[in-house]
């Protein structure tokens, strides 16, 4: 997740240059969460001067199986288990992805 002056030099540098912003994820809730910042949608979102194009860069689902990667399983009390739940869906997560996160 990134701060507010990393997102800031990232629009600079995609507007001035005409660049599309990639954004390198991991297979967790935090890869999940990571365009919500970028998004006009989120409240106090800072406002983007460039349009440029967006691209997730990072692990799929489908990398995930392909590669046999194990999930990293940790003991989740329910209230967490359901806050985590209700974020991975709003942030598109589907629900094969949802249950590899809080199997």
């Amino acid at each position: 997740m990134s701060v507010v002056a990393a997102r800031a030099l990232a629009d600079e540098m995609c507007h001035d240059h005409d660049i599309p912003l990639l954004l390198l994820h991991d297979f967790d809730k935090a890869g999940f969460s990571m365009p919500e910042p970028l998004s006009a949608r989120t409240p106090g979102a800072m406002s983007f001067k460039t349009k440029s194009e967006r691209s997730m860069l990072g692990l799929s689902l489908d990398d995930v199986t392909a590669m046999r990667l194990e999930a990293e399983y940790q003991h989740i009390p329910r209230a967490t288990k359901d806050a985590l739940i209700n974020n991975l869906r709003e942030n598109g997560a589907t629900e094969a992805e949802i249950a590899i996160h809080v199997s």
